[in-house]
């Protein structure tokens, strides 16, 4: 499982999803967390496709995320 997310979304992610993730017996993985050398989207597209699911954040406040 593999995850980027806002930063006001940390304590719903250390307190809420990671450990719900690591209870149900899968490892939870941010991006944002991940040591990589190399294209990004390579290493993202890869995880993706050797995780059994994916949980993604949609939120947009003030700080969007560029397009």
């Amino acid at each position: 499982m593999e995850i980027w997310l806002n930063e006001s979304m940390n304590d719903a992610w250390e307190l809420g999803v990671k450990p719900a993730i690591f209870r149900a017996g899968y490892k939870p993985i941010r991006i944002d967390e991940t040591h990589y050398t190399g294209r990004i989207d390579d290493k993202i597209i890869g995880d993706i496709r050797l995780s059994k699911f994916v949980v993604t954040d949609f939120t947009q406040g003030d700080d969007r995320r560029p397009r």
